[in-house]
């Protein structure tokens, strides 16, 4: 920064010209400075990273005044008297991490006193003890604490090769006058990122809370509609039973176990084999599973149970979701229904018969009437005997056609006697 650009002093360092009052900048110096505020801005303009921050600060505070290099040390978060170096630039790059005692430093005391530090020379200055036994090689230096609403958030170092000049004054203000703002911008970025980060958690535990309630809405609909979910590792054959597992069954996860030995037993001796074939064929062959069991309840109950899985077709998926269903309901309500279509089919076959044989029987009766009113029926004792017997069997069929009558209005299931004779329960 050229020499005519004059400011307050603020080290005990002299005057330079012009200390009575601030002469104006040179065209281009002002021109350089603008272009460096507007870099400066659009920084502070994007989104807040720190990153971002603390390699603007160190890369400009560098150009700024002519100063080889740059580093940025904040307060280390996991020891109070440790400042760690954030960011470096130019010929003090590839610093970052480096760890620097508070008390006793030359960039401690910036940081503790909240006051510049001026150096003429870091090579002779008993402050910069920590860097010399580090191997660092500076000369004039200039530490500026970054002072935020509260507090010092940061301190940026600068400084020049061995032998360079020194810093001015004018170069103290400059400097101090941009990093007030990206003490500004640094914390900031801090409550942006503490802001972010709140965000981010109540985000996620909106998330949780949203997965908890739909996972209590399935639970529910799962128990209704008498299913439970479970995992199926193909390679492993591992299994993991979710809690719908209880409202189905009963049992809990843990009791099934995570292997077909576990929780085969809980499925009828008869259909074990079955089941274990099923899941065998489906995990070899890469079908889809479906097999019918039944399953014993925990209370003891025999419940009729559908295990089904959909094995997917991409290579390497070893997860597989499955189903339980309980259909024992379903399967009695179709075995009930079943019994009434062939009641109303027993009960049409009936009205047809009834109606078949009716009408026959009434002619056959009325012709023996009148056949035994003939005097040549009387007069032949042998066919007096069988028209009689033509009539009790007659009165027979009759009868059972009655008796089909009443089992056709009030329906009942019959039975056939061992003589062969037919009994309708309730009679």
């Amino acid at each position: 920064m050229p020499a005519s650009w004059t400011s307050p002093d603020v080290f005990d360092t002299p005057p330079g010209p012009g200390a009575s009052g601030a002469s104006p900048l040179p065209p281009h110096a002002a021109a350089e400075l603008l272009a460096l505020y507007q870099r400066v801005t659009r920084a502070l303009m994007r989104p807040a990273e720190a990153a971002r921050i603390t390699l603007t600060v160190v890369e400009e505070a560098t150009c700024l005044v002519g100063a080889t290099g740059a580093v940025l040390y904040v307060p280390d978060l996991e020891d109070d008297g440790v400042l760690r170096a954030l960011a470096g630039a130019g010929s003090l790059s590839g610093w970052e991490g480096e760890l620097l005692p508070t008390d006793g430093s030359f960039v401690g005391r910036a940081i503790q006193t909240g006051e510049g530090q001026h150096s003429p020379d870091l090579a002779v200055d008993a402050r910069a003890y920590p860097l010399r036994e580090a191997g660092r090689e500076v000369g004039p230096a200039l530490a500026l604490p970054l002072r935020g609403a509260s507090e010092n958030v940061a301190v940026l170092l600068i400084a020049r090769a061995p032998g360079g000049a020194a810093f001015s004054s004018d170069d103290t203000v400059v400097v101090g006058a941009t990093a007030e703002l990206f003490a500004v911008a640094l914390e900031n970025t801090t409550l942006f990122q503490r802001a972010r980060g709140d965000r981010t958690e109540l985000r996620a535990r909106r998330r949780e809370t949203e997965t908890a309630r739909w996972f209590s809405v399935y639970e529910a609909a799962a128990r209704m509609d008498g299913r439970a979910v479970f995992l199926w590792n193909i390679r492993t054959e591992a299994f993991d039973w979710g809690d719908t597992l209880t409202s189905l069954l009963g049992y809990p996860p843990a009791e099934f176990g995570s292997t077909m030995q576990q929780w085969l037993p809980h499925v009828k001796e008869d259909d074990r084999a079955e089941v274990a074939d099923a899941f065998s064929r489906a995990a070899r062959e890469g079908v889809a599973l479906l097999v019918h069991c039944r399953m014993i309840h925990n209370s003891g109950a025999t419940r009729q149970i559908v295990l089904r899985a959909t094995l997917p077709p991409a290579v390497g998926v070893d997860q597989v979701i499955g189903i339980l269903e309980d259909v024992t309901e379903r399967e009695r309500l179709a075995t009930s229904r079943d019994k009434q279509s062939r009641a109303d089919a027993a009960t049409e076959i009936i009205r047809a018969l009834r109606h078949e044989i009716n009408n026959p029987l009434a002619v056959v009766i009325g012709q023996l009437q009148l056949l035994q009113k003939e005097d040549a029926v009387a007069e032949n004792p042998l066919l007096q005997e069988s028209l009689e017997a033509i009539q009790q069997e007659s009165v027979r069929m009759h009868e059972l056609v009655r008796r089909l009558a009443a089992l056709e209005q009030y329906p009942r299931e019959p039975f056939v006697t061992p003589t062969g004779g037919v009994n309708i329960p309730g009679e």
